[in-house]
């Protein structure tokens, strides 16, 4: 058989109150701490940015093209001989500018492997060519018949011919 002790019980005789749990000492202390870390942190928070945003000069006929953080604008060329030039941006800053073959369009611009490839028009408006320029800066390396698409690293040439 098993006992079971729940204690005295007295008759006529209310019990006392309950003892009082200890005081925790240093409440006051940790959440100070508390506050000034969650205030501490809240100050330290960036907040978010928002886009970045400048003008570039350019005007009618400019054509604008971003590759990575680089943007390029093929605009006509300012001495007004009919020509156009690659000018490159970096952070709102010009970094170099170099003028293109003929006054054809460009239709694509970008950056790889150290180099600015432009793919266009050429000067009659009827050949496609591909011209490098050295993305830093700006000098002239080759110029191809044809349009270049980039395929990964690899640079594919595909020749135009038109028949007549």
């Amino acid at each position: 058989m098993t006992v079971i002790d729940l204690g005295e019980l007295r008759d006529g005789v209310p019990p006392g109150p309950a003892p009082r749990p200890p005081r925790a000492v240093g409440r006051p202390f940790r959440l100070l701490v508390v506050l000034l870390v969650a205030l501490l942190t809240l100050a330290t928070a960036a907040p978010p940015r928002g886009p970045v945003e400048w003008t570039l000069p350019g005007g009618l006929g400019s054509a604008v093209f971003v590759s990575g953080d680089v943007v390029y604008v093929v605009r006509p060329d300012r001495g007004g001989a009919g020509g156009r030039e690659l000018v490159a941006y970096r952070g709102g800053r010009e970094r170099w500018r170099s003028p293109l073959p003929g006054a054809g369009t460009a239709v694509s611009v970008w950056g790889q492997d150290r180099r600015a490839i432009v793919a266009g028009r050429g000067g009659d408006d009827t050949d496609w060519q591909t011209v490098t320029y050295d993305a830093a800066t700006g000098a002239y390396v080759w110029r191809r018949p044809g349009i270049a698409f980039a395929v990964g690293r690899v640079l594919l040439m595909h020749i135009v011919r038109r028949l007549t």
